[in-house]
């Protein structure tokens, strides 16, 4: 059902006026690049094969986070796809920092997560909150990668979650983030100084250091040599995690790469982390920043909520109660619209069902779903009101 041209317009003017006169953050756009498909690639082995990409970025008032997946997809290897540096990239805001072409890694059961075949990857939610997510559903399990960027935040919040099949049981979760803080030095032919500060320690290039979760509260990563401050590079990266999921971690600081790995605990089900690009930040301020500010965002993670708040805000009870007075009140178009709209109701109100059961599948379907359940309500509204005695 198509809406309205005019209710559109009443819509989106209504939403304009809203942001600005309650002074609140702007609303959050997600843009889907789309599948492409080429024919390209470096690595030994798949030179010309077909490779398969896809960016979704979230923009708010504050910030721009770009995320890519790439793969190879050729038939040559069906059911097992391949990546080079990695299948989970950050291009945006900047290519180094998360690292462009692969920062997030996955590990499950001693298997790359990237080696299955991507189920899906799309748009969850854009307006109030930027999301999407990324699902792969394997033999023995489903594993879900969420995005979520609030209204006005410099920081992207993820979530990844797993679900074993029937009868199977999945083994260790790892994870491995990649960044190059501030500048790709020794591809410049450049010596930089690659650091890691953390409220319990401070240490530069080359070292691994092996972390203390409960005390580690964020990892701040910048460049000694890379400041702003002093005219180079473009600006350091961080991220925190929620101690109680952390077995244990490491970071393995090298003269170019800086490798974050992190073990899931044994009886966790799902792992959160928060990410932030700081370009064009200088390394004091970065620090300044992280030290006020991550104890907040830490509880803003804990808490979030990663399904799209429509989703998390519709009551069947509710709606059914509302839809019931707005088709009375609208007379005769009420009637005309009643069969469409209980008809949605019951769509609505059974994929919240199997979303709060973990059905990935139909919680992206609530998020389709709602927006003609959307504008329908405003028909509604409008009809209502044009029939007013």
């Amino acid at each position: 059902m198509q809406m309205n041209p005019a209710v559109r317009l009443a819509a989106m003017l209504f939403s304009a006026f809203f942001w600005v006169a309650t002074g609140t953050a702007g609303p959050v756009t997600a843009r889907d690049s789309g599948v492409r498909k080429v024919h390209n690639g470096w690595i030994a082995g798949h030179k010309d094969h077909t490779w398969q990409d896809q960016q979704i970025t979230l923009s708010s008032d504050a910030i721009s986070y770009g995320i890519k997946y790439r793969a190879c997809v050729d038939p040559s290897h069906p059911g097992v796809w391949v990546c080079d540096e990695g299948f989970i990239g950050m291009p945006r805001p900047n290519v180094a920092n998360w690292y462009h072409t692969g920062f997030y890694h996955i590990e499950i059961g001693g298997k790359q997560l990237g080696s299955h075949p991507l189920t899906a990857m799309g748009i969850t939610e854009s307006g109030e909150r930027g999301a999407f997510h990324m699902v792969w559903d394997t033999p023995e399990y489903v594993a879900r990668l969420q995005f979520l960027l609030p209204p006005g935040s410099d920081h992207l919040l993820t979530r990844l979650s797993w679900r074993p099949k029937p009868g199977r049981t999945v083994g260790p979760v790892k994870v491995r983030f990649t960044c190059y803080p501030s500048f790709f030095t020794t591809a410049h032919n450049r010596q930089g100084d690659r650091t890691l500060t953390t409220p319990r320690t401070t240490v530069h290039e080359v070292t691994t250091e092996e972390l203390a979760p409960a005390e580690d509260t964020y990892l701040l990563y910048t460049d000694g040599v890379f400041d702003v401050a002093k005219g180079e590079g473009s600006g350091p990266c961080a991220m925190l995690f929620l101690p109680e999921q952390i077995a244990s971690g490491r970071v393995q600081l090298g003269g170019y790469a800086v490798q974050t790995k992190l073990e899931a605990g044994p009886d966790a089900h799902e792992l959160r982390f928060a990410f932030w690009d700081l370009t064009g930040k200088t390394n004091a301020e970065a620090q300044a920043l992280m030290k006020a500010s991550a104890d907040q965002a830490r509880e803003e993670l804990r808490a979030a909520v990663f399904s799209p708040l429509s989703l998390a805000r519709f009551s069947p009870e509710a709606a059914t109660a509302e839809i019931g007075e707005l088709l009375a009140a609208a007379r005769d178009d009420g009637t005309r619209l009643r069969p469409g709209m209980e008809k949605l109701l019951r769509t609505l109100s059974g994929l919240k069902a199997r979303a709060g059961q973990g059905d990935w599948q139909a919680d992206a379907e609530f998020a389709k779903q709602v927006r003609e359940y959307e504008a329908l309500v405003w028909k509604l509204k409008i009809f209502a009101l044009l029939n007013r005695p």
